[in-house]
This record gives C-alpha cells, structure tokens and sequence, in this order.
C-alpha cells in the first residue's frame, strides 16, 4: 500500500491540480498528456521545464515545469490533462520475492565483511538511507563522474539487491548487515550503457562461418 500527503489548491478546471509540497530546484514535477505529443514537448523546453520521463505511446510526460509557467500551460488547446506526479514510499520496509527466491534469508551474513563486491555501473547513490555508507570504496573513471552518485539511478538499484540495510524502511538486500565491502566503479554518465562494440554484420558472421567449415 502506498500514501502520500500533498495539498491541492482549486483548480478551475479539474483535471488540474496544483501541488505545494513535491518541487524542487527546476520546479513542481507533473504528468501532463497532449493530444500533440511534439508540439506540447517543444513548449515545454520554450517555458524552461525539464522533462524527466516521457511516454511516446501515452503522449505524456512526467515534467518539472516553473510556476511561472503552470498557468499559461493549462489554457493549451492540445493539453489533455496536467496532474501531480505525487511521491510514493511504502509504509514499511519490504522483502523483495527474488530475496525469497534465492534463499538469502536462510543463510546468516554475518561473515560477509570477508567479502568484496564490486559494482561496474551508473554509479552508487551514498546517501541513500537504505545503502551502507561504510564498507564502500571506489575507483576514479575519467568521464563517467562522481561515483558516489548515481548518473541513473541502475547501479543503486543493483546495489540495494545485493546489499539493502535491514534497517526498517525501503527493502532488504541478499547482504542485509552493512558488513560487505562494495567497490564502485561508474562506467556511464547519465544512463546505465557503459561502452558497446559495433555488432558484426549478418554478411561478415556468414562468411566467417563458410570459413570455418571449409578449414
């Protein structure tokens, strides 16, 4: 189950909303549809808003958009709907069902600090309260950024399943006790694709296979 507290002002249309309680530096983040998914994205970069998610198929976005903005934004013919795009928490701390599955829990980890795991990723968000802040180092990757923050948010995602803090709030990892070693290694900016190769061609994996069977 998930709750969250936000207060609304009176929107004169109600499909709109004005939420107080979830902005940041770039503004108050919305889910805004279009009936013009270029047209309304184009607009948005006009008025200053920053785009954090879009969704082609659904014709909408999930954008920080300046107050000063809001306003005229409502009264666009091929804006479907603006709505708070609320923050969520569980209540609780939860056990993911790969946790389960894998029998972590079955197996004490309490020797763990005898162990290192490195992390080749996006990047390890050491604030996270539900990451260990001890325990951890890093290598220094030209390019790639600060590793202790997370370009993405993949490599903290990765390393919450394998070390998440049995500490009553988020979820718990396979190493749960903050006494595993993790070694941080970002490999990427903003997104999880670290370096690719080119692919071979259909042609040149045909003609190495005639190559190999005629040798």
């Amino acid at each position: 189950m998930l709750t969250a507290s936000v207060a609304f002002a009176a929107p004169s249309n109600p499909r709109f909303a004005s939420p107080t309680n979830f902005e940041d530096k770039m503004g108050q983040r919305f889910i805004i549809t279009f009936s013009d998914m270029k047209q309304g994205t184009d607009h948005l970069r006009e008025v200053g808003a920053h785009v954090a998610h879009a969704f082609p198929k659904r014709r909408a976005v999930a954008a920080y958009v300046p107050e000063r903005a809001l306003e005229g934004l409502r009264h666009k013919k091929w804006v479907t709907s603006i709505e708070a795009d609320v923050p969520r928490w569980p209540m609780a701390q939860t056990t993911p069902y790969g946790i389960t599955m894998v029998e972590a829990l079955q197996v004490a980890d309490t020797s763990s600090g005898n162990t290192t795991v490195c992390i080749i990723d996006s990047g390890y968000a050491l604030a996270h309260e539900d990451l260990q802040d001890n325990n951890v180092s890093a290598s220094p990757n030209s390019g790639s950024g600060n590793p202790y923050e997370d370009g993405c948010g993949h490599g903290s995602h990765v390393a919450g399943t394998i070390a998440a803090l049995d500490n009553t709030s988020g979820v718990i990892g396979v190493n749960r006790n903050g006494n595993l070693h993790l070694h941080i290694v970002r490999c990427s900016g903003t997104t999880a694709r670290g370096p690719t190769r080119p692919r071979s061609s259909p042609r040149s994996t045909s003609a190495r296979r005639k190559a190999a069977t005629s040798s």
